[in-house]
């Protein structure tokens, strides 16, 4: 497994716009970019690659360009999962900060980001004496909906290694949370320290054979070491180059090698210094002999003869000798490849030797070569199934693909690791985007985790590392860690308290304790207050950019699901061990991305939470209906995006839009007064950037907006206009420098408390003061920060974020109530319905109460004190409705929405019955309505009946064989039985 993640501030600068189709013919099967290490793999292309692929796979990708080819591909495409696909999401979080304002990759230097790590320490330091407090609510375990089982859809680790002196001791390496530590056998984890910069891409981790506080990790293309525990760490080489693996010598443990996508380093005063550059290839594996303890082997990558070579080395290193008898060798060498190669060795039979090889040996192969096995220390080998790569049969048909899918996707050795049984020598384990086992030296193998499993299925796809320590064995993928002590017949889920979910979208509650969001590696994840604090369900999904919450039925979620053709709404369960149930899908999907401030969402009315709006592709789109049907309110140019939409609470009809025109990177904004109905741009943001702009209004004041530029230059970063966009406001202040904003929050009930999430921190603006106030302390130094979200039920503001987990703190000032009523519409239908509302208010609810006015009274209300009263009309009318919110310290607001309901009752029953249906049969007779009523797919509705007997019955029947999967009605049955 390899692959990484550098961290680091973005020197902004300009942009062009236009998507160019790179020339196919550049390359020659596979293509040659600068920056192999920022995709997970590198395939061949060929005329049938799409232009977006090849432009990214180019020497000087404009990634802009890139993300439009990208979504212009896919809204004419159906969505397959390919390797392109993958490498896209990963080279977008790779590269994320690095890219320019025209839209180009500009990594930092190493003295760039040595000064940027020093200044975001100086600045921790000087936060900390303020004694504030950020504290992770995970997600620390996760749970397989329906069961009580802690299910591996959290994290995506790395790396790991268990202590051999100390067996409960083990350290794991995640891709872009940190390194974290257990010291009860995988039970319970925790962070080794918020304070390290080597957040992204651990891919190598190590422990000292006899001293498990002595631990190496491979990450930021250096090599870090901690001699306390993971207390502290101290860079110890700056390897320029991805780290795949670090050995300590058993016999000798001052001496450790590490091998790298630069070649191999050695150790030898037990990692404190790295001298010795020993190779300058691509050294994939170093494993030492089990018994002998001078003899170790390396398996290096030789780009001319294509293939990872096996060296043995008798002398601990001194000397290298190929071992090249009856060995690998491609077929095929202009049309091969080389992903990779892992090393197994077993105690069982100390000379034998295991080389898993990925790659191609020639034109069609895709991902797999095989295996092959030595029994005399490399002098001798085979290929126990007969052949290198293809042809493949089916799956867990041998010879198969056991790297990849069925269509060929696969991850090369971005998803890699092999190991042998240290108690059987035919007993081997390998992990590619499946788990799989061979039990016979490596002859045959069957799928047994993952896609296609034979008796695992809930193993998480996508092998990282595999751990065999005696009787144990432990595997680490992209949902986290799984642990058997029975040669993987069985197996549990150990992640516990690794807060390492990876955030693309983020959806909170309002009176409810409610969190969701779309996630990379491991899809939806769902938190309700029952659940306890950072426990969490799988909630489906697979990696969108998604999660929404409904605003009075908190339980109620909402997620993309392309592949059902629209928006599906999940209804949590109210307990661990509960099922999640589906609701009806909406028929649009929001515009969505993995890209930076380039995505809309699923936004709702602040006074109905029927009424939903979006933004889907070039138009605002506008729901009365619950999402049954949507209607465009605006379209803002052709093949354009819309992007965020902000719903103004003080007057609604006011609601502003960021919108990103066809072939630029730049972003407009657009503002109606009218609810929809006409539109004016704003006036251009004075900032040398709007390529990544995020926007948030005054809950008091729609004319006040603020807005963060994610590009934008030193002291150009933050603007507000208090004129709805005709004049702006330069809000950025010198400790803004070097920040590289991501989201932005007014918190209501304030004067302009407005919280700024940049990469690595959280910034408020005091308004008395004039400045902004770091209030990043408590969070990990490396934050990366993704979305803001506040939950003023309990007086939190709360962080999403890209590896990290979620965050929260006490709100940055006290605030005062702001108090908004919400129902579903503004129209009901029938006078006896039971009306639901809800306070949808900016309010503590700690010792707050709530008083309701209806005017004209209403026939019954639940009652005028509770948060949430249910009110019965009786009468045709308008009605105003007055919310008045008072919090705990006696603070006060009330709000009247006048006509907030119209009744115009369509469900009188007749006075006079009528003949519409008889039955005469003597027994479980029944009639058909000639025309039955229609409703939507999700749609509440009642029905009133007379009925007469002729005889002593039971209770009539109302029978419907509506097709609710299909939205349909086709009739009602009224039913009367026999007594």
């Amino acid at each position: 497994m390899r692959q990484f993640i550098l961290l680091s501030a973005l020197v902004a600068c300009c942009f062009t716009a236009v998507f160019s189709q790179t020339d196919v013919s550049a390359f020659s099967n596979y293509p040659n970019p600068p920056h192999p290490e920022y995709f997970k793999t590198i395939p061949p292309i060929d005329a049938n690659t799409p232009a977006w692929a090849v432009a990214m796979y180019g020497p000087d990708p404009n990634v802009d360009e890139v993300v439009d080819a990208y979504l212009k591909y896919y809204r004419e495409h159906e969505y397959v999962k390919t390797v392109h696909g993958q490498n896209y999401k990963f080279w977008l979080k790779t590269v994320s900060e690095w890219v320019d304002d025209s839209g180009h990759i500009r990594p930092p230097s190493r003295e760039q980001e040595e000064n940027f790590y020093r200044k975001i320490k100086e600045r921790r330091a000087e936060a900390e004496q303020r004694n504030l407090g950020w504290t992770s609510i995970g997600p620390f375990e996760t749970y397989k909906s329906g069961t009580t089982q802690p299910y591996s859809n959290q994290v995506n680790v790395y790396s790991l290694d268990q202590s051999k002196s100390s067996p409960d001791v083990l350290f794991a390496g995640t891709e872009s949370g940190g390194v974290y530590k257990t010291t009860d056998h995988g039970l319970n984890w925790s962070l080794t320290n918020p304070d390290e910069v080597f957040v992204g891409g651990n891919t190598a981790v190590q422990i000292h054979p006899t001293n498990p506080d002595l631990v190496i990790v491979g990450a930021n293309n250096r090599l870090y070491r901690t001699t306390d525990g993971g207390a502290t760490w101290a860079e110890v080489r700056y390897l320029g180059s991805s780290a795949n693996e670090v050995k300590f010598r058993p016999s000798h443990p001052d001496s450790v090698f590490c091998t790298a996508d630069n070649g191999l380093y050695l150790s030898t005063d037990g990692g404190a210094t790295w001298p010795t550059h020993v190779f300058a290839e691509t050294c994939y594996d170093v494993d030492w002999h089990t018994t002998s303890p001078d003899t170790v082997y390396l398996l290096k990558n030789n780009a001319d003869s294509v293939r990872a070579e096996l060296f043995m080395s008798p002398d601990g290193g001194g000397n290298w000798f190929l071992k090249n008898n009856g060995y690998y060798s491609p077929s095929d060498p202009a049309n091969a490849n080389v992903n990779g190669g892992k090393i197994a060795l077993t105690a069982a039979d100390p000379d034998r030797v295991y080389v898993c090889l990925i790659g191609a040996d020639k034109a069609n192969d895709n991902g797999w070569i095989g295996i092959l096995r030595s029994n005399d220390r490399g002098e001798n080998w085979t290929v126990p199934a007969g052949q290198y790569g293809g042809p493949y049969q089916a799956i867990n048909t041998m010879p198969w693909n056991a790297a990849a899918y069925s269509n060929g996707y696969h991850q090369g050795f971005y998803n890699f690791d092999c190991e042998a049984s240290p108690n059987n020598a035919d007993l081997l384990w390998f992990g590619t985007v499946r788990l799989s086992e061979s039990s016979d030296g490596g002859a045959s193998y069957i799928s047994i985790g993952a896609a296609n499993s034979q008796r695992l299925s809930d193993v998480h796809a996508d092998i990282q590392a595999i751990v065999v320590n005696g009787g144990e064995v432990w595997v680490a993928n992209d949902g986290g860690i799984e642990f058997s002590t029975d040669s993987l017949q069985t197996f549990e889920s150990r992640k516990n308290g690794i807060a390492g979910s990876n955030y693309w979208g983020f959806g909170s509650g309002w009176n409810e304790d409610v969190l969701v969001g779309g996630r990379y590696h491991v899809g939806n994840s769902g938190y309700y207050q029952s659940y306890g604090t950072g426990n969490s369900i799988k909630l489906g999904g697979v990696e969108e950019a998604t999660g929404y919450v409904h605003p009075i039925e908190n339980r109620k979620v909402f997620f993309n699901k392309y592949w059902a053709g629209g928006t599906v709404t999940i209804n949590m369960p109210d307990a661990i061990g509960g099922a999640y149930t589906n609701g009806a899908t909406l028929p649009l999907i929001p515009n969505e991305s993995y890209s930076t401030s380039n995505s809309s969402g699923l936004y709702f009315d602040p006074r109905y939470a029927g009424h939903y709006f979006m933004g889907e592709g070039s138009s605002i789109w506008k729901s009365t209906d619950a999402g049954i049907t949507f209607q465009s309110l605006h379209d803002f140019g052709a093949n354009g995006r819309t992007l965020e939409i902000e719903i103004s609470r003080n007057n609604p009809d006011y609601i502003y839009v960021v919108f990103k025109p066809d072939g630029t990177s730049y972003r407009d904004i657009y503002r109606t007064t009218d609810g929809g109905s006409t539109w004016n741009q704003l006036t251009t943001l004075p900032s040398n950037s709007r390529s990544r702009i995020e926007i948030t209004l005054n809950p008091e004041d729609e004319n006040e907006l603020w807005v963060s530029s994610g590009n934008g230059a030193n002291g150009k970063k933050v603007y507000k206009t208090l004129d709805g966009g005709s004049t702006w406001t330069n809000m950025t202040t010198a400790t803004l420098n070097g920040e590289k904003a991501k989201d932005i929050h007014y918190q209501g009930g304030t004067n302009d408390l407005v919280y700024l999430a940049t990469k690595n921190g959280i910034f408020y603006y005091d308004a008395n003061a004039g400045d902004w106030v770091d209030y990043g302390n408590g969070l990990p130094l490396i934050a990366k920060s993704f979305k803001l979200a506040p939950f003023y039920r309990d007086g939190k503001i709360r962080i999403a974020t890209g590896g990290r987990g979620v965050w929260e703190n006490a709100m940055a000032a006290t605030f005062t109530p702001v108090a908004q009523p919400m129902t579903y519409a503004d129209s009901v239908f029938c006078s006896r319905d039971t009306v639901q509302f809800d306070c949808h208010s900016m309010l503590k609810h700690s010792g707050a109460s709530w008083q309701w006015t209806f005017s004209p009274a209403p026939a019954w209300v639940s009652s005028l004190t509770a948060r949430n009263p249910k009110v019965v009309f009786g009468a045709n009318g308008s009605y105003d409705v007055t919310l008045a919110v008072t919090d705990g310290s006696g603070a006060t607001d009330s709000k009247t929405i006048p006509g907030m309901v119209t009744v115009d009752s369509r469900c009188e029953p007749d006075t006079i019955a009528g003949k519409q249906l008889e039955t005469t049969g003597s027994s479980n007779s029944y009639a058909f309505a000639p025309t039955g009523p229609q409703f939507g797919a999700d749609q509440d509705f009642s029905v009133s009946v007379w009925f007469k007997t002729t005889s002593t019955t039971s209770d009539g029947v109302i029978i419907s064989n509506k097709d609710w999967d299909a939205g349909k009605n086709k009739g009602w049955v009224f039913s009367i039985a026999n007594g």
